[in-house]
């Protein structure tokens, strides 16, 4: 088999350097392997496994800001996520949700959370 149609697998405790996924720092640094590999003809398979804890930042700044990049369908057809809970699975699909939200109108997503936040106080 020809390695070069092999996906390309991502460790993410590997690029964090962490078990822990919360910094939008370490979020930036997997979206820049990630954009990177996208360069390339071949799939991507980002594992989680060893991964204790993700949170929103976090997956906002790896996977949020490819939407920037590659339509929904796009993504969801070159990279794969392995190791993860339901529950951070349902967390990526509505930082993704969210994603597009804001590319489509982010003037508009702004004033909707402010007015979120407004709510909340």
């Amino acid at each position: 088999m020809n390695n070069n149609k092999l996906p390309i697998r991502m460790k993410v405790t590997d690029i964090a350097g962490s078990n822990l996924c919360v910094s939008s720092e370490d979020g930036s640094a997997v979206f820049e392997k990630l954009l990177a590999a996208l360069n390339t003809d071949r799939s991507i398979e980002l594992d989680f496994s060893g991964i204790e804890l993700v949170i929103s930042a976090f997956l906002n700044a790896a996977i949020g800001r490819l939407v920037e990049h590659l339509t929904i369908p796009q993504i969801e057809g070159r990279i794969t996520f392995t190791h993860l809970s339901e529950d951070d699975r349902e967390l990526i699909d509505r930082v993704l949700d969210n994603a597009v939200l804001y590319y489509e109108e982010p003037d508009r997503f702004r004033k909707s959370l402010e007015m979120e936040e407004e709510d909340a106080k």
